[in-house]
């Protein structure tokens, strides 16, 4: 797998404790807003008192919501630029400072353009989006635990179970998603080979009429790529079909819970209130994937 020493120079191309403690700090305040939301209209459900003061506090949570988003969004297009800025300068400065007969002389063209390329994709567009959804779960996964412990203790009862259902599929999930993620960037690499040797040598293909076999190397070449990119698609599915059961199955156990205390004799007792039940089958029905 990737060290963890590969992810701290990330971090610290990004900005460091600096980014880090900013972006976690728009994350919390953004997964309270939203989860004081709720909670709100729980205690809504309950009262019959002037409801414009049960809307205007409700609005004021959705508006800072608005906001810490458009925060959220502004931080991580401020820093991943500065990070992807810093990482194309110092690749640039390695390659071009590479000797000829130890570098380029063995390294194929191909796979120089598919690292720039692929690997700047990646700074670029893929790890902020994924440092944005990692911290958007954990701050959402806390915040709804620690809720529903506080409105309904008994929920934290099937979470062991669950965490270890879920480690038991994402540990396989991880597993074959790093084999297949290596095995696509090889792949890819003979595909700017074909591209560059083909613009480099066209005067020569055309005058031995070879288009006809590079077309269909191209072809080849381009199939064996997209096969794994098949792959990497149907385990994405596989592990979203698993993740999203296992969100419904603990949503629908909450429901059939709460309206059963609710019709027996919690109502009475005080053990349970309709609007807190409600409030834990709202968080409990947030189904995540993996992208």
């Amino acid at each position: 797998g990737v060290s963890c020493d590969v992810y701290k120079r990330y971090i610290s191309a990004l900005g460091g404790v600096k980014f880090v403690s900013l972006f976690s700090f728009v994350m919390a305040s953004w997964t309270f807003s939203g989860i004081a939301a709720d909670w709100w209209l729980g205690l809504w459900a309950q009262s019959r008192s002037n409801p414009f003061y049960y809307l205007s506090i409700n609005a004021a949570f959705a508006l800072s919501s608005v906001v810490f988003i458009v925060l959220r969004v502004l931080v991580m297009f401020f820093y991943s630029i500065r990070a992807s800025k810093k990482l194309h300068e110092s690749m640039l400065i390695k390659i071009m400072n590479a000797p000829v007969n130890l570098f380029f002389d063995t390294t194929p063209v191909g796979r120089i353009i598919n690292r720039l390329s692929s690997d700047l994709h990646s700074a670029d567009i893929e790890l902020p989006m994924i440092i944005g959804n990692l911290q958007m779960g954990m701050w959402k996964l806390l915040g709804c635990i620690v809720l529903c412990v506080v409105l309904v203790y008994w929920c934290i009862v099937p979470i062991p179970f669950i965490v270890l259902f879920l480690w038991y599929y994402l540990r396989q999930y991880l597993e074959l998603q790093r084999k297949l993620k290596r095995m696509a960037r090889v792949l890819r690499s003979p595909i700017f080979q074909v591209a560059s040797e083909s613009y480099a040598g066209a005067t020569t293909i055309r005058a031995y009429e070879y288009q006809e076999d590079c077309i269909k190397k191209c072809y080849r070449i381009m199939d064996n790529s997209m096969k794994c990119e098949f792959y990497i698609t149907s385990l994405n599915c596989w592990a979203n079909l698993r993740i999203q059961l296992v969100s419904l199955i603990m949503n629908l156990l909450t429901i059939l819970f709460v309206v059963l205390l609710l019709l027996t004799v919690a109502r009475q007792k005080r053990l349970l209130e309709p609007g807190n039940g409600g409030t834990c089958s709202r968080l409990h029905d947030q189904p995540r994937g993996l992208h």
